[in-house]
């Protein structure tokens, strides 16, 4: 099995706040009967094989998340905001949270 993360975050100060930039790539491939429940869920991984139908090894990229922030403004693939618990508590096969640990939104946050 091969796993791999990239998380690329840019900020910037800007006379409003700050301008934020995000982008989390995900890799992988495997081959065996050892899989993840998580990646069965999002549909990244096919049954517990480690191939998929025709024979395949199982590899994939993913953008797991891709947003801009700025002015309480974010915009792209996030987690959802109203997902609290987004596979905070897992354990393998089962979870707590969603099964969507990405979503596309448009959302405001305001601090009063």
């Amino acid at each position: 099995r091969a796993l791999a993360r990239v998380n690329l975050d840019a900020r910037t100060q800007t006379a409003s706040g700050t301008l934020r930039a995000f982008v989390r790539l995900d890799a992988a491939s495997r081959t065996g009967v050892i899989h993840s429940g998580t990646m069965l869920r999002i549909g990244q991984a096919d049954a517990a094989t480690g191939v998929d139908e025709r024979g395949r090894e199982e590899q994939y990229v993913n953008v797991d998340k891709a947003f801009l922030q700025f002015a309480g403004l974010t915009a792209g693939r996030a987690s959802s905001f109203y997902d609290f618990y987004a596979h905070d508590f897992e354990f393998y096969g089962a979870t707590s949270g969603s099964d969507n640990s990405s979503t596309n939104l448009l959302a405001y946050t305001a601090t009063f």
